[in-house]
Formats: C-alpha cells, structure tokens, sequence
C-alpha cells in the first residue's frame, strides 16, 4: 500500500512539472560553468548598459534598441560581472515563465495538460537556449506571460504596467498589450445586449497601466532628441528600429514565406492542435489574450524580411496555450485525452534530447577570436576614442566607442575627422550588395584612408573572415602597406 502511495505520489502534473524543471536547473549550471562566447545583439546590451553606467566613458548607445535589459545590464556591470548575473537573471526568468503559465492554466483545462504545456515551453528549442543568452526575446515573452496571469486575476493595471515593460524590453512585444485590448473590445462586443459603462473599466485600468511608463519614455526620447521635432523624437528609437528591420539591407535576411510554419512543425507539431482552441476560448475568454498574440505575432513575423527562429519566442506562447486548449476540445472521452496528453509529453522529451545537444555552443576556452581579436586591447591598451565594426570588441574595451555602422561609410570624413585610438574593422560587417557600385566604392575609399593613415597592428580570421586592428598607438610591428591594401582590396572586392 505504501508504495502504491508512494507511485501515485511520483506520477503526478505537479511531480512531471518539478522533475523537468530540476532537469532544466541542472543543464543550466553546467552551462554557467562554460565560456559564454558573446555575441552580437548580447554585446551591444552590454555596451549600452556600460554607457549609461559609466556616463559615456565606456560603451556606446544604441537609439533603436529598448532601454530596460540594458539599463538593467548596465546595472549588473557596475555592481559586478554583467554576463554571469545577466545569465543568472535569464535562467530565472526562463524558469519562472513556464510555472506561471502552468498556475494559469490548470483553472481551465485538465491538470496533466497544463504541467505539459508548461513543460513545452520550458523545453522548445529557442526557450532553452535563449534564456541562457543575454537578450530581450524570453525575457518579453515572460513579461507578456506574467502580465496575462496578472489579467486573468483581474489586476488590471499592474497587468498593463508588467506589459509596459515587455514592450520596453522588446518593441514587437507591444503585440502582447495589442491582443490584450483586442480582447477587450471583443468581450464588450459579445455583451453588447448588457453594455454598461462598468464593462469599460478593466480595459481602461489595463490601457493607463500601460500609458504611464511608455508616456514617461516617450517624453524622454522627445527631450532627448528634440532637434527631430516633438513627434519623430518621441518615436525615434521606434521609427530608427522600423528603418533598420523593413528597409535596411532586407537583401541579407532569409525570407523563406513559410518559415515558421516550417520550424514549428518540425519542432512543436503538437501546435497543430491550437487550430481546434476556438470553443475553448469562448468557453474561457480569460484565455483569449493568448489567442490573438498567437496570430498577431505569427503574421507580423511572417511578413518581417528578417525571418529567423528566435524571434518565434513570441510565438509560441500562445501557440501552446491554444495547443492544450485544442486538445481539451478534442479530447471528449479520458481514453482520447490521456493519448493525446501523451503526445504532448512526447514531444517534450524530443525538445529535451534535442536541446542537451545545445551545449556544444559553448566550451571550457574562450574562442581564439576573442583572445586573439576581441579582447586585443587588456594587452595593448589605447588612450581615446576606438572604432569598431563589431560591438564585442566595444564590450572588452575600456574606451569610448564609436561603432561603425553604414552611416559611417557614406560620412567617414566625419568619423576620421580627429584620429582614432584604434580602428577594429572587420569588412563582413559591412556588407554590400554584389549590384550596389556606390556602397563598394565607398568600402574601398574607407580601406585606403585606414591604410594611408593607420599602421595595421593585427588580423585574425575566423571562418575565413578577415579582422583588421588599425592603431598609431600600439608599439607592434606594421604590415607593409601596399601589401595590406592589396589584401583588403581583395577582401572588400568580394562584397560580403
């Protein structure tokens, strides 16, 4: 009798929910003990942390990007290791998310169903490797999860201020406060025949929840850059972002029309069941919020010309929500809930198989691109400004930064006006259209002004990539000139 307890205590939603978490807190302590090679999008958090905290002596600042993460990392930076207690934070965060959606759920639908749900989240690929990566994606994701729960125990402005953030962390997870007041007029539409001004109340708490820390923002930005007039200064971070993911260098992006369609077949096809959600819904409107931020970001990412897996973290959230919720629909007779309930936990433990081969993105060493290239400058340190291509370089460098962005091509004279501590220039990163003469032209005309007047010190090469170090102050051997321009000639003919 006791071990028949005993079992029935073991197979238990609540016992799956903690042995997958344990899981989850082990994997991420082994990666806590491995190198955390940087990478772009986490560099330039950094650095933008590092700028406000250092008041511009080091770092630069980003004007498109949110400004919570990096405030937040910069305050790790000053306090002390930026990258370990940001990793800290995310694997929090990355564990905390999928409790809350598992409280949220087990109101409504079978218990089993919502430990699984919450198990899949934790599990999907991008979840559990980007809840160890210093970005905005699970932790947006998480804000929007938390500011629905908040919702659906009708605190309605802490809902819309816990949205607020989200979309401060990550501007299309403004989608997440959208679908909220969706919700709203479609539940004051439903009960149109009992219409009072009473039905009004918990979209307004949630709508001025939202208003006052995006309000306090904006006019930051239109003090901040009021030389673009009251409007496009407010909306400046907005409207640099917009430029820069619809129009800027939309040649390079994949843009596959099916590509997440794609990807979550292959690695959630439990998803196939939010097609059948919709009764659900009715049945629990507390849960519709989920529904239209599954479609709304599924569109919006589908047209974006920047297609790429890790923006799905704003996806599938609601995807698996509507997902348990088909299921509970399907699933009249407990014989057809128990397989089906099965198959969602299979799917889970295919994520997890797939996930542990994750680790190999890291390592015990740095790479040799970062002790050769990245961290040049703990060795030979400069005094005064440095240029860089690449923001990873910025984040080990304790200088003030100037990036080198396309801007810099076409207003170089601007950017060489007074000479440079160091010049960090990897040609990849600024790429050029194989038709586009004039971007080409100005690459060459940049590669001989930095020949002409710096000493090339360094290059490294990864992936068959070459990295440029230009200083006048590092006391290193120079390359022949003719011989490195001839070299960077060749490189940059080749638009990348």
């Amino acid at each position: 009798m006791r071990i028949n307890s005993f079992l029935k205590t073991l197979l238990t939603p609540q016992a799956a929910l903690i042995a997958g978490l344990l899981f989850f807190v082990i994997a991420k302590l082994y990666l806590l003990f491995l190198h955390h090679d940087i990478r772009w999008d986490e560099a330039v958090y950094l650095n933008m942390g590092k700028y406000v905290f250092s008041q511009g002596a080091q770092g630069f600042w980003e004007t498109l990007r949110p400004p919570l993460w990096p405030l937040l990392l910069g305050f790790f930076w000053l306090v002390g290791d930026a990258v370990l207690l940001g990793e800290i934070t995310m694997a929090l965060v990355g564990i905390a998310a999928p409790v809350i959606m598992y409280f949220a759920l087990r109101e409504y639908i079978n218990e089993w169903l919502a430990s699984g749900a919450a198990l899949l989240l934790l599990f999907s690929s991008i979840w559990f490797w980007n809840s160890s990566m210093l970005m905005t994606g699970v932790l947006s994701a998480a804000l929007i999860i938390l500011s629905y729960y908040l919702h659906q125990k009708e605190r309605y402005t802490l809902s819309g201020l816990v949205a607020a953030a989200a979309f401060l962390t990550r501007f299309p997870a403004g989608m997440g406060f959208a679908a909220l007041m969706v919700t709203h007029l479609v539940l004051v539409w439903r009960n149109a025949a009992t219409f009072s001004l009473r039905t009004l109340i918990p979209g307004i708490k949630t709508g001025l929840g939202f208003s006052i820390p995006v309000v306090m923002w904006l006019g930051i930005n239109a003090y901040i850059f009021r030389e673009q007039g009251l409007v496009r200064g407010a909306l400046a971070p907005l409207i640099q972002g917009s430029g820069n993911v619809f129009f800027d260098n939309t040649w390079l992006h994949n843009t596959e029309p099916l590509f997440y369609f794609a990807h979550l077949a292959l690695f959630l096809p439990i998803t196939i069941f939010a097609l059948f959600a919709f009764p659900q819904l009715k049945k629990h409107p507390q849960l519709i919020p989920y529904g239209f931020l599954a479609i709304f970001t599924l569109v919006f990412f589908t047209v974006l010309p920047n297609n790429q897996w890790r923006f799905a973290l704003l996806i599938i959230p609601g995807l698996i929500v509507l997902a348990t919720l088909g299921i509970t629909q399907l699933a009249k007779r407990p014989k057809i809930l128990g397989l089906l309930t099965a198959l969602l936990f299979v799917n889970v433990l295919l994520l997890a198989v797939y996930d542990a081969s994750i680790i190999s993105h890291r390592g015990p060493e740095p790479s040799h691109i970062e002790t050769e290239y990245y961290t040049f400058l703990i060795e030979y340190p400069v005094n005064g400004t440095i240029l860089v291509s690449d923001p990873v370089v910025a984040w080990y460098a304790p200088n003030p930064v100037r990036m080198l962005y396309y801007e810099f091509l076409y207003n170089h004279q601007e950017y060489f006006a007074q000479e440079a501590a160091a010049v960090f220039f990897v040609p990849r990163n600024l790429p050029c259209h194989p038709e586009d003469r004039r971007c080409i032209i100005q690459r060459q005309i940049v590669t001989q002004h930095l020949v002409q007047h710096y000493a090339l010190v360094h290059t490294a090469e990864l992936h068959g990539y070459k990295y440029f170090i230009f200083s006048n102050q590092i006391d290193l051997p120079a390359q022949d000139t003719e011989q490195v321009f001839d070299e960077l000639t060749y490189v940059l003919s080749n638009p990348q």
